[in-house]
């Protein structure tokens, strides 16, 4: 179990420096230990991250085909913080494949999902992307509801300008400041 960790969690830190070929490749073993070893719980986390390293290599079928791969294991383990990543990233996907009624759809499940389970800091996020949505759909008033209560969970979470939700705030803010 522990070396399945630690070959994910070395896919990871390449995504994250950008290395998306050895990314894929320590992710991809870390699925195959995952899946040798019966650990579904994990299995879905690594399926979420290869979603996630698609979605960045626009492969946006493949990381469609990761999620709902995910999603459908953090249903059938109990693992609703999981779920509501998961539902979260589905509608950015949709967001970025310009289909504004799926995206808004997980959007929206994604939002209640993490509410249930209070996971703050991912609802701010997933606020921000409700609120482009609602900026690309030209519906200013949803957009600031999403921005203010993203603000307010920032506020309470005392999150920094330099973090990543801080920075999906200012980019928020910024968009319908310039009215687009």
């Amino acid at each position: 179990r522990r070396g399945a960790i630690v070959v994910g969690n070395l896919g990871i830190l390449f995504y994250e420096k950008r290395d998306f070929s050895r990314s894929r490749k320590h992710l991809e073993k870390a699925l195959e230990l995952a899946q040798k070893i019966q650990n579904r719980r994990f299995e879905g986390h690594v399926l979420g991250n290869l979603g996630i390293l698609h979605f960045e290599e626009n492969r946006f079928e493949d990381a469609s085909l990761h999620y709902r791969q995910a999603l459908q294991i953090h249903r059938d383990v109990g693992n609703r913080r999981g779920e509501g990543i998961v539902l979260s990233s589905l509608g950015t996907l949709h967001l970025a494949m310009d289909r504004p009624e799926e995206a808004r759809a997980y959007l929206e499940l994604g939002i209640k999902t993490l509410r249930q389970v209070g996971d703050l800091v991912q609802l701010g996020k997933v606020l921000c992307a409700r609120g482009f949505l609602a900026c690309d759909e030209s519906d200013g008033g949803m957009a600031r509801t999403c921005l203010v209560e993203a603000k307010t969970i920032a506020a309470d979470l005392t999150v920094t300008a330099e973090s990543e939700l801080g920075r999906e705030i200012a980019r928020l803010a910024e968009r319908l400041d310039s009215g687009t």
